[in-house]
């Protein structure tokens, strides 16, 4: 049985009628609050949580702040810190998951089981283990700052088990089948993007983001700097985030020639549209007015086409042919280091956890060295 009295200003413990625990606390304003809880053990955290929070001489969190006034408040104040696309991916995380369900709960009545049953209902509705745990980790870093600001005590996401990430298997296509989609594109008007995809391992906003001052068709080769973000609906050339990302990539002659088809292309269409060309960012890769490409539109009128008459399976995306260019590279016994330069990975470990089990002969030449050894110590 909880003990209803304790020292002065600890506040007190019980059970109600109605089978609920409450908290009480004198505030040193002389106010008094009460938590409530559905156990002695949730009814006493938010108690401590309080004392800890008029101990350090913070304010109490407004019982009247909703989750969606404190996060309009939270992405107000991060915005300028973050990159566009990063803020973008925030708020859309929020708005579009959280919101709905969590919107208009009292901030400082959030609790854990209330986010786990988020994250358990949008995984029901068909949303991948990966996007939950990017809904979780936002939620985190909000929680986090509310935390610090003073507007709650504890962060309650800390208490709650977003979904275990899924790792899904990257596909293996060999190098026939894999020209099997530059037959089917030649001559399409975007044939060197899907050249250049193949050959380099770019990703799609990167290449979306190439720009003609970019490459060097004398020298064979094109330069990582940007990927094209639309922010706020608007197309906007980003600098890529680290600077591992922004690389110098040398060409294969394929992918040369396909870009020099691809530049005689662009200047003829650009003659029949005369003023009305719109390519201001001498994009490589635009529409057929010139305007920026949007990838959605690429996907499904440009790629999912040339896929399906390759044969591919249909679950194959455009960013498995990065996959796809990463495993033939390293299937030719190309250095790890210059595979993970051509990524842009940070670091060569990066590559290698990745790419480690699609090499082929791998574990049948561990297996081979490791015998090599112990014949050599039996012949000792």
């Amino acid at each position: 049985m909880v003990n209803r009295k304790r020292g002065q200003n600890e506040g007190s413990i019980y059970q109600r009628k109605d089978g609920r625990w409450a908290a009480a606390i004198s505030l040193p304003d002389g106010t008094r609050r009460t938590f409530y809880g559905r156990t002695a053990v949730e009814a006493r955290d938010k108690l401590v949580a309080t004392r800890q929070t008029v101990a350090r001489g913070l304010p109490l969190p407004s019982e009247l702040m909703t989750v969606s006034h404190f996060a309009q408040d939270w992405l107000l104040a991060i915005r300028p810190s973050v990159r566009p696309a990063t803020w973008q991916h925030y708020e859309s995380l929020l708005r579009v998951h959280v919101f709905p369900t969590l919107g208009r709960v009292r901030l400082a009545r959030l609790q854990p089981s209330q986010l786990q049953s988020l994250y358990a209902e949008r995984l029901e509705r068909g949303l991948s283990p990966t996007t939950v745990r990017h809904v979780h980790k936002v939620v985190h870093l909000m929680l986090e700052k509310a935390v610090r600001w003073g507007s709650v005590g504890r962060n309650v996401a800390h208490l709650t088990d977003p979904p275990r990430a899924t790792r899904r298997d990257l596909p293996m296509l060999t190098a026939e089948q894999a020209g099997r989609l530059l037959t089917v594109a030649h001559d399409h008007r975007l044939e060197a993007m899907f050249v250049l995809a193949l050959t380099t391992g770019a990703r799609m906003s990167e290449l979306l983001g190439l720009t003609w001052p970019a490459i060097d068709l004398e020298r064979g080769s094109m330069t990582i700097r940007a990927t094209l973000q639309r922010i706020e609906r608007e197309p906007q050339l980003v600098e890529t985030k680290t600077s591992g990302s922004r690389r110098t990539i040398m060409l294969a002659p394929m992918a040369i020639a396909a870009l020099r088809r691809h530049r005689t292309r662009q200047m003829e269409e650009a003659l029949n549209v005369g003023p009305g060309w719109k390519n201001n960012l001498s994009l490589c890769f635009t529409g057929r007015l010139g305007e920026p490409l949007k990838r959605h539109s690429v996907l499904r009128r440009e790629f999912r086409p040339l896929a399906r008459a390759a044969e591919y399976p249909s679950s194959l995306t455009f960013h498995d042919l990065r996959h796809i260019a990463a495993s033939l590279a390293l299937s030719q016994n190309v250095p790890w280091t210059l595979v993970s330069e051509m990524l842009g990975h940070a670091n060569v470990s990066t590559t290698m956890n990745v790419y480690a089990h699609t090499v082929p002969g791998t574990q049948g030449q561990m297996a081979a060295a490791m015998e090599a050894v112990f014949n050599r110590a039996e012949s000792v």
